[in-house]
């Protein structure tokens, strides 16, 4: 009963962190790729959801490379160069932030930190994806 009850708690925590940062009318396909991979029972382990989560942060990586490079094509010399400058000082950023994830929930005692870290690096991608997602389509529909 314990175990049941600290899975839901997971979930739930895990649903909250992910996918509540963001009121959309449609879900991305890489949100829902997630869900449909916690749901499954054999990936409701610590492994098997960090696995999910690595796997979504891997599409929101590619995801984001794909933006950035459509964005770069539709952009003057200057404004690439600002958004080259912008995207290198976020890869600074995002490792710095990942340094500071991993030492934060290494010191706590209990896996599910384990999920927490993960999910917190997977959300610092997904964000700079959608941003630059946001961006080339502000652009493109202009």
């Amino acid at each position: 009963m314990k175990f049941f009850i600290l899975t839901e708690l997971l979930f739930i925590l895990i649903t909250n962190l992910t996918f509540g940062q963001e009121m959309q009318a449609e879900k991305h396909p890489i949100d829902l790729k997630i869900e449909q991979c916690l749901s499954v029972d054999s990936n409701q382990s610590t492994f098997g959801t960090i696995n999910c989560i690595r796997t979504a942060m891997e599409e929101w990586d590619a995801e984001l490379n794909k933006y950035y490079n459509l964005l770069m094509k539709t952009l003057n010399a200057d404004e690439q160069e600002k958004l080259r400058a912008a995207q290198r000082q976020w890869l600074v950023f995002r490792d710095k932030e990942f340094e500071f994830i991993e030492k934060m929930y290494r010191n706590m005692e209990g896996t599910m930190w384990k999920i927490v870290e993960a999910d917190s690096h997977n959300n610092i991608v997904r964000q700079r994806a959608l941003e630059l997602t946001s961006y080339y389509n502000t652009l493109a529909f202009e």
